[in-house]
């Protein structure tokens, strides 16, 4: 009740034959009225830019929009920490961009795994490495991208990464 999650393939997680049904599969599940589950849903959908999709077929939609129905059932449940598994995979940069706002815009703590370092520089205050089941950087993400003294963590090459990632955030704030 308290963590969502969301998979880095949208199929995997979408199940029912509707989008309506699919956001309102949790809040039915713990038992909450039906005017509630309604109100849920139709926040969860609008929070996502799925408004009017309620009678949709998910398989008919792209990828995009399954991983955001994706997200709107994990929201319907109103949890306080959302996981996101690799969230911008298989998207275009149109739907990365909404997928940041969308994630930007949410009232709760977000915990992102992800390869994505400009995603990542736009969106965390911390950023972490595993490497084989161990942390091992922790820093906030500022400083994660500029050590000079990085040149790869975790199979990652940051050293072309940091700098781009600076350029697109100079460039969003203008």
């Amino acid at each position: 009740r308290r963590v969502g999650m969301v998979f880095q393939h949208a199929d995997e997680h979408l199940v029912c034959p509707s989008c309506w049904e699919e956001v309102a599969f949790g809040p039915q599940q713990m038992g909450l009225p039906a005017g509630e589950v309604d109100r849920r849903v139709r926040e969860a959908l609008e929070r996502v830019g799925l408004e009017g999709f309620g009678h949709r077929v998910p398989l008919h939609m792209s990828g995009g929009e399954r991983k955001r129905l994706a997200i709107a059932a994990a929201l319907s449940l109103a949890p306080e920490l959302l996981i996101l598994d690799e969230p911008t995979s298989g998207l275009d940069p149109q739907g990365e961009e909404l997928l940041l706002a969308i994630l930007a815009s949410l009232p709760m703590a977000l915990v992102l795994i992800s390869h994505d370092p400009l995603f990542i520089h736009r969106l965390c205050q911390r950023t972490v490495v595993l490497h084989r089941g161990r942390i091992i950087r922790d820093d906030d993400t500022p400083a994660f991208f500029f050590d000079d003294r990085l040149k790869a963590a975790g199979g990652l090459d940051f050293t072309f990464s940091g700098p781009c990632a600076a350029s697109a955030e100079q460039h969003h704030s203008t």
